[in-house]
């Protein structure tokens, strides 16, 4: 496997999902850089979606499901 190549030229893998101990310092922060990151990612997601719905309209196609009744 590539985690084993990786291993055999001496670098060493941690890995940081999983359980977080949120009762230290250090778990503590680690759980806070979990939640910037996934509001980032949320920011990025909308903006996408916003952008694409935009463009769909501006090309003259309904961005939606379906057509109002």
């Amino acid at each position: 496997m590539l985690d084993t190549k990786i291993r055999e030229t001496g670098v060493d893998i941690i890995y940081t999902f999983g359980n977080v101990d949120t009762s230290t310092d250090e778990g503590k922060l680690l759980n806070q850089f979990k939640f910037i990151i996934a509001s980032e990612e949320r920011k990025r997601i909308k903006k996408r979606a916003i952008t694409g719905k935009v463009e769909r309209i501006r090309l003259g196609y309904w961005p939606f499901p379906r057509m109002p009744l």
